[in-house]
């Protein structure tokens, strides 16, 4: 299994603060992933039970900028592009939770337009050939991305995460690009 994140967006305080905060952040993830698949193989769960769990529990760990939400009491929006692989997993999963006071709420745009609403973008393999095209429209709007596709760091990923028998190994960071503080 393997699964690719990508965050987009201006760094806000400053691009070593940015950069570090990710990285602290991205470790924090990473014990608490291991931990999770862990639990999680135990119970014989499925891959995309997993990385529902691995979405939900990365959104709590992103400090989304004011701008990522239409309203102050707007859902936090998990948007799934392409073929759903989850099933009724992810919406089991996140039923009556929220992250930073925002109710979790799954949504299938059904296409690009659509997904720069939401804050989190599981790109489905169903569409890994159109995934630089997707990436290049999404630059600059406040959505972390994720994909299972091969190669998904190559094209811009900033973390790629992929699970092995005895937890889950961060397989590349890179730095974010700078911009206005």
């Amino acid at each position: 299994m393997n699964l690719m994140v990508l965050i987009q967006g201006k760094p806000r305080n400053g691009m070593k603060n940015a950069v570090g905060s990710f990285c602290r952040r991205a470790l924090e993830l990473m014990i608490l992933l291991a931990m999770l698949l862990h639990v999680v193989a135990a119970q014989s769960a499925s891959e995309y039970q997993v990385k529902a769990a691995f979405l939900f529990n990365f959104a709590k760990f992103v400090d989304w900028p004011a701008d990522a939400f239409s309203t102050v009491d707007a859902p936090l929006q998990v948007c799934v592009l392409g073929q759903d692989p989850f099933g009724g997993d992810f919406e089991q999963m996140i039923e009556d939770k929220t992250v930073s006071g925002h109710r979790l709420e799954i949504a299938h745009p059904e296409g690009v337009p659509q997904a720069r609403a939401c804050q989190v973008l599981f790109i489905a393999s169903s569409e890994k050939q159109k995934v630089r095209e997707i990436l290049r429209a999404l630059a600059g709007v406040s959505v972390l991305t994720v994909a299972d596709t091969p190669g998904f760091a190559k094209m811009g990923g900033s973390l790629t995460s992929s699970s092995t028998r005895t937890g889950c190994a961060s397989k590349s960071i890179r730095r974010l690009p700078s911009g206005p503080t």
